[in-house]
């Protein structure tokens, strides 16, 4: 969704998913996680799309951001140390990842439906360029 591409293409760039049972041993956690933002910057590169990072939420209507979120579940015991991923497209319309909540119309709908105590991080602008 982020990339406009196949998710087949986007798990062979990040060679599979994070690993949960990684992030218990922080040298192991280093690695996942350096793993895995490799992967997107070979995505970034291969698509021309780069990268505007933004400590506050500026989401703003005709672009499509990647989102870093923190959901705080009690009965996830991983839900402290493993961050979560959201998009944000064009339109507003939120991609979750978690099949408990998928698709939203707006942000505003996505954080209506999460139960659980939640924040979002911060947002990267991806924009596509020319070569």
């Amino acid at each position: 969704m982020l990339f406009g591409i196949e998710y087949e293409e986007v798990e062979q760039a990040f060679g599979g998913n994070l690993d949960p049972s990684k992030t218990r041993d922080e040298s192991l956690r280093k690695e996942e996680s350096a793993r895995i933002w490799r992967g997107f910057f070979v995505l970034l590169e291969k698509y021309h799309r780069g990268v505007i990072e933004f400590a506050q939420m500026p989401i703003v209507e005709g672009r499509r951001y990647y989102v870093e979120a923190r959901i705080h579940d009690p009965s996830n015991p991983l839900s402290g140390a493993i961050g979560h991923s959201i998009v944000i497209d064009e339109f507003g319309k939120v991609f979750d990842p978690n099949p408990e909540y998928g698709e939203f119309e707006s942000l505003k709908k996505r954080r209506a439906a999460v139960s659980l105590p939640h924040e979002l991080r911060c947002a990267k602008e991806i924009f596509e360029y020319s070569v």
